[in-house]
């Protein structure tokens, strides 16, 4: 069984709300309210949003208001300090105002919109948490990570039941050091084209840290497609769907046509010998693997 008939696929809405989020494909953007009914009818009932994402939770609502079938909502809170006696209030504050935007009672999981440390494991912040989910505001809450240590923090911590971080052909790094650790955590894979990278970098002329780096992996990826004769595109996405540990995959474009492919681009499964050959890239830690990196 596919990750679409599984509920497994989220759908992104950061490229949604933000217009020039990432490397996104040139395509023009479909209507936005068309668009989201197509997204539900095709089986993406889960959206994974925040109030960061520009006009994104607001046109969900409208949906989600009109329509009987409403989305599943993965949403964030941010602008949180640390060791602060007013961090429920603010938490709770941002979750009421999410819920009033995006026509929801309840969130599948509220996200953390700060990975750093201090934020992570500060007591106030895991006390709130905990308790917006005893009033079931949120079934789960989680965090957001780019790195190791923001990793393995979050997976020691009982106050964490998702842990969402970058994993692509490009980057499995965090993804394999989570599963060797014995910890019971959803892990929810993002970033699975590096912010477009893997697929548009060469329609663009920006200069930013780390391209010549990504553009040389770029090209490693593209020699192993054209050598077992597959399909690019397909290898990428069925490189991620073919992890074993990982639960959600989060899908993102503005364009009804590129996200056709996508999806049906998902079913394809890969021989282990092209698994074998992306490993060899995939496996290892580097700093172009966060965008926070790139300063573009």
């Amino acid at each position: 069984m596919s990750f679409i008939e599984n509920n497994k696929i989220i759908y992104g809405s950061a490229g949604f709300g933000i217009k020039n989020y990432g490397f996104s494909s040139l395509y023009p953007a479909s209507s936005q309210n068309d668009y989201l009914k197509f997204i539900y009818d095709i089986g993406l009932h889960n959206i994974d949003t925040a109030p960061a994402y520009g006009n994104s939770d607001k046109t969900i609502g409208l949906y989600n208001k009109k329509s009987k079938k409403k989305f599943k909502i993965w949403t964030k809170v941010g602008n949180l300090i640390r060791n602060s006696s007013f961090t429920f209030d603010n938490i709770f504050k941002s979750v009421k105002l999410s819920q009033e935007n995006l026509n929801v009672e309840s969130f599948e999981c509220l996200y953390l919109h700060q990975n750093n440390i201090e934020i992570l494991e500060d007591k106030f912040v895991q006390k709130a948490l905990k308790e917006i989910k005893d009033m079931s505001l949120t079934k789960k809450v989680g965090v957001s990570i780019y790195n190791s240590s923001e990793l393995i923090s979050s997976l020691s911590s009982e106050t964490y039941d998702v842990i969402q971080l970058p994993i692509s052909a490009a980057n499995t790094y965090l993804y394999n050091l989570a599963i060797k650790q014995n910890f019971n955590k959803t892990l929810v894979a993002r970033s699975i084209f590096l912010q477009g990278t893997l697929l548009n970098i060469d329609n663009y002329s920006i200069s930013f840290n780390y391209l010549n780096e990504i553009k040389t992996i770029v090209n490693l990826l593209k020699e192993i497609a054209y050598s077992y004769k597959t399909d690019y595109l397909g290898m990428l996405l069925s490189y991620v769907m073919s992890l074993e540990s990982l639960n959600y995959i989060i899908v993102s474009s503005r364009n009804e046509n590129n996200l056709k492919q996508i999806l049906t681009y998902s079913e394809i499964e890969l021989c282990e010998e092209i698994k074998i050959e992306i490993n060899k890239i995939s496996n290892n830690q580097n700093n172009w693997a966060n965008p926070r990196n790139w300063l573009f």
